[in-house]
């Protein structure tokens, strides 16, 4: 479990690209445990629903200004629910690779981490 919040810490993703991270990509450490053809195909269904259902990226500013004011609390909540949305939805991805994930492959998984990110 340990390994599995790391990776939503150090992950980034934009609303377009959800299956792209910045800092490091799940699907690449994933492709590292000899998966079966069915264990790709599923993540690849998995990525290509996510692909069908994106995040509405508001226009941050716009909402924020009213009568030529800028409300900074409702900027913050409007950019804190869009990141909290776009985190969930990381958050189902990793989920349900890592469901799709054998003992063995989860634990190697774990080694990798452990060798990547040994702090």
């Amino acid at each position: 479990m340990k390994k599995i919040i790391l990776i939503f810490l150090i992950i980034y993703a934009n609303s377009t690209n959800l299956h792209k991270f910045n800092e490091i990509n799940i699907l690449s450490l994933v492709m590292q445990l000899n998966l079966n053809n069915n264990q790709k195909k599923k993540i690849k269904s998995i990525i290509q629903n996510c692909r069908k259902i994106p995040i509405q990226r508001p226009n941050f500013l716009k909402l924020s200004f009213k009568h030529g004011q800028f409300n900074k609390e409702k900027y913050i909540d409007i950019k804190t629910s869009f990141a909290q949305k776009r985190i969930q939805k990381q958050a189902q991805i990793i989920d349900k690779i890592i469901k799709i994930l054998d003992k063995k492959q989860k634990q190697k998984l774990g080694d990798i981490l452990d060798r990547n990110f040994n702090d």
